[in-house]
């Protein structure tokens, strides 16, 4: 079964200002040890990075996008496609919605809506 795609009338591309503190990979699993040390290792596999961003809507393309949300992405936590900048370009990725929470809707005026949102992009 093949995966939902990005809403082809709701923008994909982020605020230049909201794409900052891009995780490339996944946090190592920590290990406190007594004595004080910590162990840490790398999760094999998980070639995952967690992007934070904040994309301009409409109103009328956030109704399509939370209907999309809600639907085709069952209530935020099934995996997607979607383009995605990747520090000096877009591609198009595997994402889910970092630990299933909903974008977030900020109002700029009664027309525009910034939403922001984290993604887990798988193979980043």
């Amino acid at each position: 079964m093949p995966l939902p795609s990005w809403p082809e009338d709701v923008p994909f591309s982020p605020q230049a200002d909201s794409v900052k503190d891009i995780d490339p990979m996944l946090a190592p699993i920590k290990t406190e040890m007594e004595g004080g040390n910590v162990r840490l290792r790398g999760r094999p596999g998980d070639n995952v990075g967690i992007v934070p961003q904040v994309i301009r809507m409409t109103n009328a393309q956030y109704n399509t996008f939370t209907a999309w949300g809600k639907g085709d992405v069952s209530n935020w936590t099934a995996r997607f496609t979607a383009d995605v900048w990747l520090g000096s370009s877009f591609g198009n990725k595997v994402c889910q919605f970092h630990e299933g929470r909903a974008p977030k809707p900020g109002y700029v005026d009664d027309d525009i809506i910034d939403v922001a949102m984290t993604l887990r992009v798988y193979d980043y």
